[in-house]
């Protein structure tokens, strides 16, 4: 017997979104990524509000510091940048405004998620590497940030978008 699947809309329209904004700042840049990830804000802020908001702006600070830091130890170069590029900041941020929809299915299973960002992570900076946005010193450097991933979503699966998720079931 076949089993029947549903398809959360929400989920979909998110993931698209997410893509696109992936897609608009590597290519597009700053101005492009912001448009794009204000799509995705909308739609995350018309279902989860001030929790959306609150991950994505944790999302977007450990982006700004961890990019920065790879910048710093020579594991990534943004064209000379003295600081995280904006374009990443802002994917990082859209990456928070997913947590609660398209990577949902990671909440609670924080090792699942960070191996799989763990190895996500090199196609993403090898594409946008491909596409002019940086370029990648050393094959070290992938396995560097892969490594970085793997903590970093783990802890934002794990920890804190379940401690976010749970804060503002209280006050709602």
């Amino acid at each position: 017997m076949a089993r029947a699947y549903t398809v959360n809309v929400h989920v979909v329209v998110n993931a698209v979104l997410l893509q696109l904004t992936w897609f608009a700042a590597v290519v597009g840049g700053t101005i492009a990524a912001a448009f794009s990830c204000l799509l995705l804000a909308a739609h995350a802020l018309s279902h989860g509000g001030r929790r959306d908001l609150t991950l994505a702006a944790i999302a977007g600070a450990v982006g700004l510091g961890l990019d920065t830091l790879w910048i710093y130890s020579g594991v990534l170069d943004y064209h000379g940048a003295l600081l995280a590029p904006p374009w990443i900041v802002v994917l990082w941020i859209a990456v928070g405004f997913s947590l609660n929809y398209s990577l949902s299915m990671f909440i609670g299973r924080p090792w699942l998620g960070g191996a799989l960002a763990a190895a996500a992570c090199p196609l993403s900076y090898l594409g946008a590497s491909a596409l002019g946005a940086l370029t990648i010193p050393s094959p070290q450097s992938l396995f560097a940030v892969a490594l970085a991933w793997a903590v970093v979503f783990g802890g934002l699966f794990g920890v804190v978008a379940p401690f976010f998720n749970r804060q503002f079931e209280e006050i709602a």
